[in-house]
């Protein structure tokens, strides 16, 4: 529209600069006056039809003035007939010639303005459309499950075709879930009972929030679902990196291959989950109650999972370094063979009974940790800090021990403290430093013996 008005306008105050005065310019210019004003007015009192009609008419009338000076003045302009005065056939040549060029200059620009109306229109069109299906979702939410689970799937979809729309439908089904997942479990899922499932519009709300996490570009803040009943949710796969989970219901959860380092689930119950696989590293699960989780394979290095219990937790081949264990809670039912927990913190922790066989536990911190009845089999202890550790009747055969350090409050198999102590050396402080082992060779731990 902008250039419809200059067009004209120009046309007119060169024609007048020139002392032309083609009645046609002055219609045009009169009807293109007349035309914006009852847009403007329509505009201001919200009349789209009389808004429209009169910018057809301001177009066709500034058309009209764009033509008649195409064809006439401007060929006029540019050969004047002075320049020709000897040979009209010539002079007729030349202006036809410049009148062709014009033209042919004037449809390029009609193009490129019809090629910018178009998109313009393509899009306002596009916006409209995805209005009326977000509209209509939206409305479908709070008609059963069945329809809500539709009205996700085609939110879902919407978001995907729309980068613009995706916080906000982010936004709307993280409402959704928190307002249809707020009923807590009346019974605490334990080993043997049957698999919890969502119901069919909380699973496609979950899903969609992981689906669309990576696609966008920035999220101000995590997407709350803490302190929700997410029993069962399927999560294979998912990004959960920016979702609040904290004190969260996920028992019986699959979280097979699911990336989510940084993850906020501290105190959150992922009772008999299975997060084989996960890439959990720098998460945060203090408090959290692991018990049967499946964790094998599970990347959870730097992660913080103080006081965390893991009765019966699966957790071979985990990787764990750096991982914060402090006063965490085993039983003779958790599995951490082969895991990797160089420089972990374990302070305080109890592993009574539990299985590290061949685990890597290099500079790990197990001061004041339980430990006794634990098969550490082949487990790789050394420089670990075992002070004030109890290791009574713990199964050591082949563990490596050298540089590990240990004080007299250190509880070790008695079958072996005399062999520990001969391999160490007294530091200045007081504690003691195995200077080399080769491994323990017993097969039967005996009752404890401490310095």
């Amino acid at each position: 529209m902008g250039v419809a008005v200059v067009l004209p306008i120009g046309v007119l105050v060169g024609g007048w600069i020139l002392d032309f005065y083609p009645r046609v310019i002055w219609v045009a210019a009169l009807s293109d006056a007349v035309a914006v004003s009852v847009a403007l007015i329509a505009w201001h009192f919200e009349r789209p039809q009389i808004y429209w009609s009169a910018s057809v008419a301001f177009g066709i009338a500034s058309g009209i003035a764009v033509a008649w000076f195409v064809f006439f003045d401007f060929p006029q302009l540019v050969i004047p007939g002075n320049l020709i005065t000897k040979n009209p056939s010539a002079l007729a040549q030349r202006r036809n010639e410049v009148r062709t060029a014009a033209v042919q200059a004037a449809l390029g620009v009609a193009v490129v303005i019809g090629a910018i109306y178009t998109a313009r229109t393509f899009r306002i069109t596009r916006e409209g459309h995805f209005t009326e299906r977000l509209s209509t979702a939206v409305s479908q939410l709070n008609q059963g499950t069945d329809v809500a689970t539709g009205a996700i799937v085609a939110l879902e979809r919407l978001a995907r075709d729309s980068k613009r729309d995706r916080p906000g439908v982010l936004e709307l089904l993280t409402s959704y879930v928190r307002t249809h997942a707020q009923d807590p479990a009346t019974t605490r899922l334990t080993p043997g009972m049957p698999r919890p499932r969502l119901t069919a519009d909380l699973q496609a709300g979950v899903t969609a929030i992981t689906r669309l996490i990576p696609s966008v570009e920035a999220i101000p803040r995590p997407l709350d679902l803490s302190e929700l009943n997410l029993r069962g949710a399927g999560l294979d796969d998912s990004s959960i990196e920016q979702i609040e989970l904290s004190g969260s219901d996920l028992s019986g959860a699959r979280l097979l291959n699911a990336k989510g380092r940084g993850a906020e689930l501290t105190q959150a119950d992922l009772t008999e989950a299975v997060a084989n696989n996960a890439d959990l590293r720098d998460a945060s699960l203090g408090g959290a109650l692991l018990f049967g989780t499946k964790l094998d394979g599970a990347q959870l290095r730097n992660a913080r999972l103080p006081g965390v219990r893991l009765s019966g937790a699966f957790m071979a081949e985990a990787n764990l370094d750096g991982t914060d264990l402090s006063n965490a809670i085993g039983d003779r039912d958790t599995i951490l063979e082969r895991a990797h927990l160089n420089g972990a913190t374990l302070v305080g922790s109890q592993f009574r009974g539990s299985s590290l066989r061949g685990a890597q536990l290099v500079g790990a911190h197990l001061e004041g940790a339980n430990l006794s009845g634990a098969h550490l089999e082949g487990t790789n202890l050394r420089a670990a800090h075992l002070t004030g550790t109890n290791l009574t009747g713990a199964y050591l055969s082949d563990a490596e021990l050298a540089e590990a350090l240990w004080n007299l409050e250190t509880s070790w198999p008695a079958d072996q403290f005399d062999q520990i102590h001969e391999a160490s050396e007294q530091l200045p402080d007081g504690t003691f430093r195995i200077r080399e082992r080769s491994g323990v060779q017993a097969d039967e731990p005996q009752e404890h013996a401490s310095g």
